[in-house]
């Protein structure tokens, strides 16, 4: 075979060279559309005694390297380049495109914690190191629960581009969990109840009191409007999404509730009659007291407005009344379970009325009902006596009488 014939043989097979004593091998393929070369180095020339057995070595390489480009393991430069502040940033717009109650608190988390880290890292170059690291820095202040849950927004980020066609993401990684139990145990005595009310500014007063008997989120809660309040009937009417879908609920008005209520809805009545809203800032909550570090609404707020956010108000309240630790979701609950221990409602109405979509709640709160536990107490009672009565019978020769 002469060496125009070795040429075409060859043509559209790579290229074969040395330099430096080192044989290379290129190859030109195509990926996505993209036109890309591969290079090789395939070894010292005195690895091979022909170069026969140099294009030996670069065919196999070649094979092997069309099956990865098949099969997706090769990548193109916008999935190399592609950064994870790209894809938070998609992320955080899905969220809020799809209306998802969480996406504002998400959105704080990655501002906050996530993007300051990661944001310029490429997806592809991430490493178990770069999570670790990020652990590191992270448990200084937070636990590693608070971590999981960061790593949560970020590879959902990661899944979303990778759901996608074309994908800017090749795979996705492996992010090990701490594996520690963030299920928050406390609950809020009766006595505490009333330590955390007497502590409270008036614009959170009413809310913190609904919150205690019935259960709701925070949000629902946030959003309720008058024509959903029924005293006539003492009843609470509203809708919540379930899936994004409306699921209607009706809670019982009782307890501290009735006054609670009425009291506000006159306030509204007297200040702002045009206002739909059941919880909204008070005037003396939206003047800042240069005597004190923490203030309420601030001026920040307008009176009448709806309330959105008042971390600054709770926390200074709970501190205040001894339980700094308190977070409003524990009054969630509380709620449940003075409602299932306490009263000896069913788990199914309390969930109606809470507003739990299953009844993991319950599992992950340790909630039983009292009731069953003191009738699941005496049928065994009955029975430990039942047989150590026929065992006595038995042992005398006689049998029970029957009753």
């Amino acid at each position: 075979m002469n060496e125009s014939e070795e040429q075409r043989k060859r043509k559209g097979e790579g290229s074969l060279f040395q330099y430096n004593g080192y044989w290379f091998y290129t190859y030109g393929y195509t990926v996505d559309g993209e036109q890309r070369k591969k290079k090789k180095c395939l070894g010292h020339v005195e690895k091979f005694k022909t170069e026969a057995a140099a294009w030996s070595e670069a065919k196999r390489f070649r094979d092997q390297f069309i099956t990865d480009v098949n099969t997706g393991k090769v990548v193109t430069s916008r999935v190399e380049t592609v950064t994870c502040g790209e894809l938070l940033t998609e992320y955080v717009a899905y969220l809020k495109a799809q209306r998802k109650p969480a996406a504002y608190v998400i959105e704080r988390c990655v501002e906050a914690n996530i993007r300051p880290f990661f944001g310029s890292k490429r997806v592809a170059r991430l490493q178990t190191a770069d999570f670790e690291q990020y652990r590191a820095i992270r448990t200084e202040k937070v636990s590693d629960a608070t971590v999981d849950h960061d790593f949560t927004y970020l590879k959902s980020a990661l899944l979303l581009e990778f759901k996608k066609t074309p994908s800017r993401v090749s795979r996705v990684p492996h992010i090990q969990k701490s594996g520690e139990d963030n299920v928050r145990h406390g609950f809020l005595e009766f006595d505490g109840y009333e330590k955390v009310l007497a502590q409270l500014p008036l614009s959170l007063k009413s809310l913190f009191v609904v919150g205690y008997h019935i259960g709701n989120r925070k949000g629902a809660l946030l959003g309720l409007e008058w024509p959903q309040i029924d005293f006539e009937n003492g009843v609470i009417r509203f809708i919540r999404l379930q899936n994004r879908k409306p699921v209607p609920v009706a809670a019982p008005i009782y307890g501290d509730m009735q006054g609670w209520l009425r009291r506000q809805k006159a306030f509204r009545d007297e200040h702002f009659p045009n206002s739909r809203l059941v919880f909204f800032w008070y005037p003396a909550d939206c003047e800042i007291d240069p005597t004190s570090k923490e203030g309420h609404g601030g001026r920040r707020n307008e009176p009448g407005t709806q309330i959105k956010s008042f971390y600054a108000s709770w926390r200074a309240a709970v501190k205040d009344a001894g339980f700094p630790e308190l977070l409003f979701h524990d009054l969630r609950r509380s709620a449940v379970r003075n409602m299932v221990e306490k009263i000896g409602m069913s788990e199914k109405r309390a969930m109606e009325i809470s507003g739990h979509k299953t009844r993991s709640c319950f599992e992950r709160y340790h909630i039983v009902s009292l009731a069953d536990i003191q009738e699941s107490g005496q049928k065994m009672d009955k029975w430990m006596k039942a047989q150590r009565s026929e065992n006595a019978h038995q042992q005398s020769g006689r049998r029970p009488k029957k009753r």
